[in-house]
C-alpha cells in the first residue's frame, strides 16, 4: 500500500511548528499512583492493581498460558478516571447508553443483519482459512478464494463445498487482523465458544507471521506453506526471492526458510542463494516462504486486533497472546529507533514510526507510536514500556533524548496530534484514514486519565472531522467501521443534546449501510465508472460527489479501507469470493457496544 507523502513545502513548516512546541508536557493535576508511572505525570490516573494484571508471556503461539481473572462488566463512566480507583485495562469499556436509532428508513436486503452475520461467520472458517489439519489445526489466516465451483450463497453441508485456492495477498496479516477483531467482539457480545475458537486460531495465525521471520517483533506481510499445495504455494522463480532495491527499498519480495530454519534470499548479480545463518526461526517452518518489507499498514491491523482482543476477551489464552503481541510490537519500535526493521537489519520502505521521519505527516507517525506503546504498556504492565511511553514519548520527566535519529529532538509527541493528514481533499489517502481510525479506539480505552481521553478525543476530531479543502468530511461518509468507533469512544463523557444528535446520526448511518451490505462477497457485476467524477485522487482514482451506495460497490477484501467516493468496475464470477471481515468487523463491533440489537 502507498501512503500520501509529506508535501515538500510543508516539511520545514512542520519542523518549525514542532520545534516551537518542544518541551511541553500534559497539563494534568492531582496525585499519581505508584504503578511505575513517572511522578511528574499528574492527573486522574487510576492506580494499578497491587500485583498488576496477571498477564502471561507467551513464547510460542501454541504454549499454554496462565489464567487471567475476568472482570464483571463495569460502566466506564463509573470505573475510569476517578481519582484513587485502580486502573485495570480489563475493565469493560461501555459505549454511551441507548436507545439507538435502527435506520427504519432503509429496508435493506432480504436478510436481516443477524442472518447476514450468520452466513459470513459460517463461510469464513469453511472456505477462507487454511484447512484444519496438521500444523494448521489450530493456526489459520484469512484469504480471498478462487474455487473450482460456485461459492455457496447460503449455509450448506460440508459435502457441498467447493475446493478453493487461498489467494496470495501481501497485506494478508492486515486483513486477517480485521477478522480476528470481529471474532473477539463477537465473543465479547455473545460468549459464543465458536467465536472464541475462531479468535484464538486466527490470532495465532497472525502471531505466526511474527514467529516465522526470525527477528523479534518483525511481522511478515504474508506467509505460505507449500506443504498444503495447491491450497497454498511458494513462488518457483528465484527472482521472487531477491532483496528489495538498494536505497529505495522498493519491492515486497519473498524469503525462503531453509531446512535448518535459517533465511534464504536470492542474489541475481551472482545468481546464487544466500543464507543468513544469524537469522533463523523454528525448523517447523522449514520449506515455507514469507514476504518481507512489511509496512505500518500491517502493524496497524495487528496492533488494533491485539488491543481489541486483550481488552474485550476474558479468556486467558486469547488475552495472554494478544498482550504478548502488543509487547513485541512495542519492543520492536523501541529497539529499532521507531522504524520497522527487516530481518536483514535494513529499514522497511513504509516502516517509519518516529514523528520526524520526514516521509510522513509528523502527527500521523506520532499517533502510531503513542498508541502502540501505550497499549502494550497498559496491557503488559512492563515498567520498561511504561517508562518508554511517559518518559520518552511524553517527556514527562523533562527533556530526554531517547529516539536516536538525526531528525528527532526531545518533544512530547502529543504536540503533533492536531494534524494527521486526513483532511487534504481529494488527495486524502484512505489507507492513512483507516490506520488512524484503528489507532483511535485503542488510544481511548487504554488511556488511564479521563482528562487525557477528553483531550485525545478533541485532537482527533480536530484532525479528522471536515469539511476539508474539497468540502469532504470523513465523519459524514457513512462508514460503519469508523462511525461505531467514534461513537463508542464517547463512552465516559456526558454529551450535550447537539453532540448526542451527531453521534446518533452516525450510528444510524452505519446501521443503514450494513442493512444494504450485500449478502455475499461473491464477485458480481457492478460498474460505477459511468458516474460523473468531480476530482482525481492519486491513490484512489476518480471520485464522485458524495459516496457510492454500498449496494453498488464491488466486493472488496475489506470494504472500509478505501475511499467510499471512488468508482470501480467488476464482473460476475460465482467461483470467486472475498474475505467476509468487511461485514463482520463493523457488525460485531456494533453488537458489542450495543448499537445493534440481536434481533435486527
Amino acid at each position: 500500500m502507498r501512503h500520501h507523502p509529506l508535501p515538500t513545502l510543508l516539511i520545514p513548516l512542520m519542523m518549525m511548528a514542532a520545534c516551537g512546541s518542544a518541551g511541553s508536557s500534559p497539563d494534568l493535576a492531582g496525585d499519581v499512583p505508584d504503578v511505575g508511572v513517572p511522578d511528574s505525570i499528574q492527573g486522574d490516573l487510576m492506580p494499578d492493581d497491587p500485583g498488576g494484571p496477571d498477564v502471561p508471556v507467551v513464547s510460542d503461539a501454541s504454549d499454554a498460558v496462565e489464567p487471567v481473572d475476568s472482570l464483571d462488566a463495569v460502566d466506564a463512566a463509573d470505573s475510569v478516571g476517578d481519582e484513587g480507583a485502580p486502573f485495570d485495562f480489563r475493565v469493560r469499556w461501555n459505549a454511551p447508553a441507548g436507545p439507538w436509532p435502527v435506520c427504519d428508513e432503509v429496508a435493506g436486503t432480504s436478510k436481516t443483519l443477524a442472518a447476514k452475520a450468520a452466513y459470513y461467520d459460517w463461510i469464513g472458517p469453511k472456505l477462507h482459512q487454511e484447512p484444519k489439519s496438521g500444523s494448521h489445526e489450530d493456526t489459520a489466516r484469512m484469504y480471498n478464494v478462487d474455487c473450482d465451483g460456485p461459492v455457496p450463497v447460503e449455509i450448506v453441508p460440508d459435502d457441498q463445498l467447493p475446493n478453493c485456492v487461498l489467494r496470495s495477498s501481501e497485506n494478508n496479516g492486515l486483513w486477517t487482523s480485521m477478522y480476528v477483531a470481529s471474532q473477539c467482539f463477537r465473543y465479547g457480545a455473545t460468549g459464543d465458544a465458536e467465536a472464541l475458537a475462531n479468535a484464538l486460531r486466527t490470532l495465532k495465525g497472525t502471531y505466526e507471521l511474527m514467529q516465522i521471520t526470525g527477528r523479534p517483533g518483525l511481522y511478515a506481510r504474508e506467509a505460505s506453506d507449500p506443504g498444503i499445495a495447491p491450497i497454498q504455494t511458494c513462488p518457483e522463480d528465484p527472482m521472487e526471492y531477491r532483496p528489495p532495491e538498494e536505497g529505495t527499498r522498493k519491492g515486497n519480495y519473498w524469503v525462503k526458510v531453509d531446512t535448518d530454519g535459517c533465511m534464504l534470499d536470492y542474489h541475481s548479480d551472482s545468481a546464487e542463494w544466500v543464507k543468513h545463518p544469524d537469522v533463523c526461526t523454528d525448523v517447523k517452518y522449514a520449506g515455507r516462504c514469507w514476504k518481507r518489507n512489511v509496512s505500518k499498514d500491517e502493524y496497524s491491523g495487528h496492533a488494533y486486533a491485539a488491543g481489541v482482543c486483550a481488552k474485550v476477551v476474558d479468556d486467558p489464552a486469547v488475552r495472554g497472546l494478544a498482550t504478548e503481541i502488543l509487547s513485541k510490537i512495542a519492543h520492536h519500535l523501541k529497539d529499532n529507533a521507531y522504524w520497522l526493521t527487516d530481518y536483514d537489519g535494513l529499514e522497511t520502505r513504509y516502516g517509519s514510526i518516529h514523528a520526524m521521519s520526514l516521509d510522513h505527516i509528523p502527527g500521523f507517525n506520532a499517533k502510531l507510536a503513542l498508541v502502540w506503546v501505550k497499549s502494550a504498556a497498559m496491557a503488559s504492565g512492563e515498567q520498561e514500556l511504561i517508562d518508554e511511553y511517559y518518559k520518552c514519548l511524553l517527556q514527562s520527566d523533562g527533556e530526554l533524548r531517547c529516539i536516536e535519529r538525526e531528525t528527532e529532538f526531545p518533544v512530547d509527541y502529543t504536540t503533533f496530534l492536531d494534524e494527521l493528514g486526513l483532511k487534504i481533499g481529494c488527495q486524502t489517502n484512505f489507507d492513512n484514514v483507516s490506520m488512524m481510525m484503528l489507532a483511535y479506539l485503542n488510544e481511548i480505552w487504554f488511556e488511564p486519565s479521563k482528562a487525557e481521553r477528553a483531550r485525545f478525543r478533541a485532537l482527533f476530531e480536530q484532525a479528522s472531522r471536515g469539511p476539508d479543502t474539497d468540502d469532504r468530511d470523513i465523519w459524514s461518509m457513512k462508514v460503519p467501521f469508523y462511525n461505531f468507533m467514534i461513537a463508542a469512544a464517547e463512552g465516559d463523557e456526558a454529551m450535550t443534546a447537539e453532540r448526542r444528535n451527531l453521534i446518533e446520526s452516525m450510528v444510524n448511518d452505519g446501521i443503514c449501510v450494513l442493512k444494504n451490505f450485500q449478502e455475499t462477497q461473491i464477485e458480481r457485476d457492478e460498474d460505477t465508472t459511468v458516474l460523473e467524477s468531480v476530482c482525481e485522487s492519486d491513490r484512489h482514482g476518480s471520485l464522485i460527489d458524495g459516496i457510492v451506495p454500498i449496494e453498488d460497490r464491488c466486493p472488496a477484501t475489506f470494504e472500509w479501507w478505501g475511499d467510499p467516493s471512488s468508482v470501480e468496475k467488476c464482473s460476475f464470477n460465482p467461483n470467486v469470493a472475498d474475505n467476509p471481515a468487511g461485514f463482520l468487523a463493523p457488525y460485531w463491533m456494533g453488537r458489542y457496544f450495543g448499537f445493534i440489537s440481536e434481533d435486527m
